[in-house]
């Protein structure tokens, strides 16, 4: 994970905090918006790579729902997608009354579709593991890189993603004039204190040893778990 996620976040809370006594100004207002939607989604993308990077450690590929070489490019796409979708309802909400419920709707499908590419991210991390330990040869691979630890990690990280971007589609979901939009207490804590929960999980377990290029294969392995 690189410190870029933080500071876009960083920003789109400095643009909030500009926004609050501009309200009549449309600049804080698309920062707060564009920059709190997009750290999200690199904190994801992190993790997505991560993930492919442990399947290349344990030569796990035959383990992988897919082929390690798209894994990232499919969920980082589906997450792009999702961004690109979410910034273009952002962009009608900033005309005001005539396209912000169409902006609206635009926003609640793009973070659906986040939702989902990272629930299917999830699972497929799931489903790797457990395949893994299916074949108990396959866990011996690589005991000196602590794989299952950074999984495990991606685990625990997941759920602050998922809650924050499921509070994003309630909050939209509910309109201009619903709750979670009225009050700033939600946004620092579903949003910013989630996405600072994550970033304090990554840094504690940082997967700099989860590196393809250390692979230490045994040789009494290497006939057994192929590429």
């Amino acid at each position: 994970m690189s410190p870029y996620q933080f500071e876009i976040e960083f920003i789109g809370y400095v643009g909030r905090a500009f926004a609050h006594d501009r309200t009549g100004e449309i600049t804080p207002y698309i920062i707060q918006s564009v920059f709190l939607l997009l750290a999200p989604a690199l904190f994801a993308a992190s993790m997505y790579m991560v993930l492919g990077r442990i399947i290349r450690c344990v030569r796990g590929e035959k383990y992988s729902v897919l082929r390690v070489s798209w894994l990232a490019k499919v969920f980082v796409g589906g997450d792009v997608f999702s961004f690109l979708i979410q910034a273009g309802g952002a962009g009608l909400l900033v005309e005001g009354n005539s396209g912000a419920k169409t902006g609206k709707n635009i926003i609640v499908g793009g973070l659906v579709v986040q939702v989902i590419m990272f629930g299917l991210f999830a699972l497929s991390a799931i489903i790797f593991e457990v395949r893994m330990h299916r074949h108990a040869k396959a866990l011996l691979y690589n005991a000196n890189i602590p794989w299952k630890e950074t999984l495990h990690m991606l685990y625990y990280a997941s759920p602050a993603i998922m809650l924050r971007s499921i509070f994003r589609v309630v909050q939209y979901a509910m309109g201009q004039g619903g709750y979670l939009l009225k009050k700033e207490w939600p946004l620092y804590v579903f949003d910013g204190l989630l996405m600072f929960i994550t970033m304090v999980i990554f840094y504690r377990t940082y997967p700099s040893e989860v590196n393809p290029k250390k692979t230490i294969i045994r040789e009494d392995q290497d006939s057994t778990i192929a590429m």
